[in-house]
């Protein structure tokens, strides 16, 4: 494959005609301009043509190869990403050459993406939300708003989490040296479901980390309101919240039986009605990601070991990690109610 040809600088250029017009001492032939630039006679012969014919030594405007693509075809590129952000370049391609009769590759395609302030990035995942429970979000985004901070202190935020003994669909970045990608010091072990996981129940304040509580099998109603008997008294004394707290938990259908609902009349649980689809609300959420990021710092092989590595570390919290996440609840709500009710970027 014959080299690319290396423009010459403009302090060359510059030079070579200097030497040109000469001075008191007269002027130099092109030959001998050559040999003092180290140049070819022919770049010297086509710097003095460009420089009689322009009178200019920088190159005028307008050269190189010409788009194949109009601005007018790079706005219809940009338009079908707006219908569908999910379309790969490869698609897009096919459609541009078969709509416009041009030859075009996927790199184009992408050029005129990157032009629009486009980039390719990897989607985030968010749950759902009917528009049903957008209203819902949004109505009691708009009740609590201006509750107190003393208010969020006495919340007890509940829920359910697991973490899987290999992090499957984990992305992460290592430093390794070419040829090095299969050694195992470089790899991400994975097996197939995940190697098993461990599911657990827990709790929090403001004030730190409540109980916690691994869970065997399935979880149902039955189980759910013996854990909350095991847990949820202990929690409130532990945390300072005392008898009048708010309890908080989501809508799983576990936790809105009519066992659990019987369960929580019974022991007067002042509850915090709660819209569906809404982990973006729920600081525990954070909490779970915080566990499991600390977690995937220590290396494990069996769930023995991942069990006592999540106890571990789920007493080690430290209590402002949990009332940093409870002070975020009013920009939370605010959140919400700039995006109408649809989810946030929490």
């Amino acid at each position: 494959m014959p080299s690319k040809k290396k423009e010459t600088s403009v302090c060359i250029r510059d030079l070579i005609i200097q030497y040109w017009k000469g001075d008191e001492n007269g002027r130099k032939t092109i030959r001998e301009i050559s040999k003092c630039v180290k140049v070819p006679k022919s770049t010297v012969f086509d710097v003095i043509r460009k420089y009689k014919l322009t009178g200019q030594l920088r190159n005028l405007p307008g050269r190189g190869r010409k788009p194949k693509l109009s601005t007018r075809d790079v706005r219809k590129i940009q338009r079908k990403l707006v219908i569908n952000p999910f379309k790969p370049a490869t698609e897009i391609q096919a459609e541009i050459q078969n709509e416009l009769g041009v030859m075009v590759t996927p790199q184009t395609i992408r050029n005129c993406i990157h032009k629009g302030g486009n980039s390719c990035r990897t989607a985030r995942r968010k749950p759902y939300v009917s528009q049903k429970n957008k209203k819902r979000r949004l109505a009691f985004a708009r009740k609590f708003l201006n509750q107190p901070p003393s208010f969020w202190n006495k919340v007890l935020w509940t829920d359910e989490s697991k973490i899987s003994l290999f992090d499957s669909d984990s992305k992460r970045k290592v430093w390794r040296k070419p040829g090095e990608a299969l050694k195992p010091r470089n790899l991400l072990p994975s097996v197939k479901y995940g190697g098993g996981n461990v599911l657990f129940w827990g709790c929090m304040a403001a004030s730190g980390p409540g109980q916690l509580e691994f869970i065997d099998g399935i979880m149902n109603s039955d189980i759910y309101i013996d854990i909350l008997n095991r847990n949820v008294k202990k929690s409130s004394r532990d945390l300072g919240l005392g008898r009048y707290f708010t309890f908080q938990q989501d809508n799983d259908p576990k936790h809105t039986s009519k066992k659990s609902a019987a369960f929580f009349k019974k022991n007067k649980y002042k509850m915090l009605e709660w819209p569906a689809q809404s982990p973006d609300l729920n600081p525990i959420e954070h909490l779970w990601h915080h566990l499991e990021t600390v977690v995937r710092k220590t290396a494990v092989t069996n769930k023995t070991q991942l069990r006592t590595t999540i106890e571990e570390a789920w007493k080690n919290i430290d209590p402002a990690v949990t009332q940093n996440l409870v002070d975020s609840i009013p920009r939370r709500l605010q959140a919400v109610i700039a995006a109408s009710g649809g989810i946030t970027g929490y």
